[in-house]
């Protein structure tokens, strides 16, 4: 047995899992090998130390005690929005439409025409799009995932919110189903 093949199976030959035969060569090599058996005992040291850790429980009282906490924070403010700023990214971008025309660098028409003709190529993809799919059938398996993703979704919503009612830390204000 080579240091590398020794050293992956060592937390399994400390816990036992080793086949016997496994187990000797195991052994051996650790006999033989400081470096390794160096290697084992620092895992029998963490384990030695892992096991004289406590596990720490919450008091009973803990998660309502947070939620009271979080329930008497007071409410934030909820942001403003300044009506006079949308207003005025608006009227500037309609004056740099405008100064933009006047020095020929933009041209309305051409926009408009652009854009019309873009959406007509989109259209066409899209249809083409549509076409392809009918051919195929793909529209109908489309449907059927569509509505198992749906159903999923719904099956799934329906789930938590019934579990965390019995929790009794509703995810939204909802009667019982």
């Amino acid at each position: 047995m080579n240091c590398s093949a020794c050293k992956a199976s060592a937390a399994a030959y400390l816990e036992g899992e080793l086949r016997p035969q496994d187990a000797l060569l195991m052994a051996g090599h650790l006999a033989a090998c400081g470096s390794c058996s160096a290697y084992a005992q620092q895992l029998r040291d963490v384990d030695a130390l892992l096991s004289g850790v406590r596990q720490l429980e919450p008091p009973a009282d803990f998660t309502p005690a947070v939620m009271a906490k979080i329930a008497a924070l007071p409410r934030p403010a909820p942001a403003r929005v300044r009506w006079w700023w949308v207003g005025a990214a608006v009227a500037a971008e309609w004056l740099t439409l405008v100064v933009l025309n006047s020095l020929h660098v933009v041209s309305f028409s051409k926009l408009a025409a652009g854009s019309g003709a873009f959406a007509f190529k989109v259209a066409k993809l899209l249809e083409a799009m549509y076409d392809v799919a009918q051919h195929f059938i793909v529209t109908t398996y489309a449907a059927i995932g569509a509505a198992l993703e749906i159903t999923a979704l719904i099956a799934l919503a329906v789930g938590l919110r019934k579990y965390f009612m019995r929790r009794g830390a509703p995810l939204w204000k909802a009667t019982t189903l």
